[in-house]
């Protein structure tokens, strides 16, 4: 979409957000939009193209199941801040089972991430990520 905008692409920025806060995230299960609003959005296709949500719309019946939406919102959130943690437990697990442990020697060379120390400033984005090398003198615990 972004692609063949070269430049326009502001013009497309509306349309993004509009599908980013319409899809179900995996990790919640939910629209950014349901979250909110407490409401399914009406998708502007089924406005133009009437689907069965939109053909047999009864006006009472959805104020009624708006009152009830909005009153189960907080639970509803919860449920969702619950299945988030899950989701981020789950990645956690994913990444820890592929991490290879790489223990660190006496006379080993490493890099030392200059974020680490502080010295790095903003200003220099395109500045080097480490500095070093450095050779380990002494280790003082494993991890270190």
């Amino acid at each position: 979409m972004i692609e063949g905008s070269s430049g326009s692409w502001v013009d497309d920025l509306p349309g993004i957000l509009w599908s980013a806060r319409t899809t179900v995230k995996e990790s919640t299960g939910q629209t950014p939009f349901s979250l909110v609003y407490g409401n399914d959005v009406v998708l502007p296709v089924e406005v133009g193209i009437p689907s069965p949500r939109v053909t047999y719309y009864d006006y009472e019946k959805n104020e009624a199941e708006k009152r009830v939406n909005l009153d189960f919102l907080p639970e509803t959130r919860g449920n969702t801040l619950l299945k988030s943690i899950a989701y981020k437990q789950k990645i956690a697990r994913y990444f820890n089972k592929r991490v290879r442990p790489r223990p660190l020697h006496e006379g080993d060379w490493v890099l030392r991430k200059i974020e680490a120390t502080g010295r790095r400033s903003t200003l220099e984005k395109m500045g080097p990520n480490w500095e070093g090398p450095y050779k380990i003198a002494k280790v003082i615990r494993p991890g270190t």
